[in-house]
């Protein structure tokens, strides 16, 4: 049972400045329709109970729990990414000609210099074809075999929640209603952030790649295309450079997670979760990436997120440190708070997604 003293205390210990707060100052900080209504107040406030507001059954790619992926639901999933592949080749070469016109190169004798227009042109018509079969690769091959629906979970147990509807009385997904609700709200989430889980994939996996070819393209241009004693210089140069431009990578995702994180702390001071992607090192297939919530989190030097993951039905506590060169996130189960916590290496990415409310259908409502 939601709790005025459960959102004070969880509002008091690391969101709300001192001092500690009460009803009325809950009210004024926490926009909720009908104002004054104290259930529809604690649908802001939270907490997020992991233990309460989620669903009894895990997200699950098993044989026996499938959610049932047909050829026509992996269509669907194809048809959505595929409408994406121009905005990445697009994206993509943006950024690698914006690279390629902001090299400066300091030469022997020469000193800094620029490259030329043409070679700028040159390389970048080396490295499109590359790049557009590395991001076909990379949709083709996420075509679902099993695939689960951590979006679907994720925002349908936010609308539960904000809706104050139980929702730990669903053991299964068997109920039709059910099912084809958490289905809808996966292509939901999809078509809301599928674009930046594409993005953020594309600077991790592909970008790096795409950057090395097109060094090795500038070493082509310098005798092609440049030549003289300037050609030399810059093929020189390439000959002991493996990657001039240094595109994409861990660094770029540890950058954008930042921002993502500040963005998620306003909304989290404001609702009691959010939806959240998890984008891995170790995969580059947008549907083997992961969508949960984001529960709470405390600031400073080493920041914390209390999330709620679909997959175990677990709440746990991820703990962030930007200081490297790769986003580091450690973790360890809730409560309690001082048991030993294991490194994630493979989380190189934290998507703030973009969530927008669905209504569940009347026949799911439970009193």
């Amino acid at each position: 049972m939601k709790t005025v003293r459960d959102a004070m205390r969880y509002r008091n210990r690391s969101l709300l400045p001192k001092p500690a707060p009460t009803v009325s100052r809950l009210m004024h900080i926490y926009p909720h329709d009908p104002h004054g209504s104290m259930t529809a107040l604690l649908r802001k406030t939270g907490p997020f109970d992991p233990t309460r507001d989620i669903f009894g059954f895990p997200n699950s790619t098993a044989p026996d729990k499938a959610w049932g992926i047909t050829a026509e639901d992996a269509h669907i999933l194809r048809e959505r990414y595929n409408t994406h592949i121009d905005h990445l080749f697009l994206l993509g070469t943006q950024n690698i000609t914006i690279a390629l016109q902001a090299l400066s190169m300091t030469l022997p004798v020469i000193g800094s210099v620029t490259l030329p227009s043409n070679a700028i042109t040159f390389v970048v018509e080396q490295v499109t074809t590359p790049l557009r079969n590395l991001i076909l690769e990379m949709l083709v091959d996420s075509i679902p075999r099993e695939y689960g629906r951590c979006g679907g979970m994720a925002f349908a147990a936010l609308d539960f929640f904000a809706l104050g509807w139980p929702i730990k009385q669903f053991k299964d997904k068997s109920q039709q209603d059910l099912h084809d609700y958490i289905w809808n709200r996966l292509l939901d989430s999809l078509e809301l952030n599928g674009i930046t889980f594409l993005e953020w994939g594309m600077e991790l996996k592909i970008m790096p790649i795409v950057s090395r070819l097109a060094t090795v393209a500038i070493g082509a241009a310098a005798g092609q295309v440049i030549g003289g004693p300037l050609g030399a210089a810059i093929g020189a140069l390439v000959a002991k450079e493996s990657d001039l431009l240094n595109l994409g990578g861990p660094r770029v995702l540890r950058d954008r997670t930042y921002e993502h994180f500040e963005t998620l702390k306003s909304l989290l001071d404001k609702e009691a979760a959010w939806p959240i992607g998890l984008i891995y090192g170790n995969e580059i297939l947008p549907t083997n990436q992961h969508q949960i919530l984001a529960i709470g989190y405390a600031d400073g030097a080493n920041p914390l997120l209390e999330i709620w993951d679909n997959n175990d039905l677990r709440g746990r506590r991820i703990l962030l440190d930007f200081s490297g060169d790769a986003l580091m996130a450690s973790e360890n189960p809730l409560p309690p708070p001082n048991q030993a916590r294991d490194t994630i290496p493979h989380i190189k990415g934290i998507i703030c997604e973009v969530y927008q409310f669905r209504q569940p259908p009347a026949s799911l409502h439970f009193p």
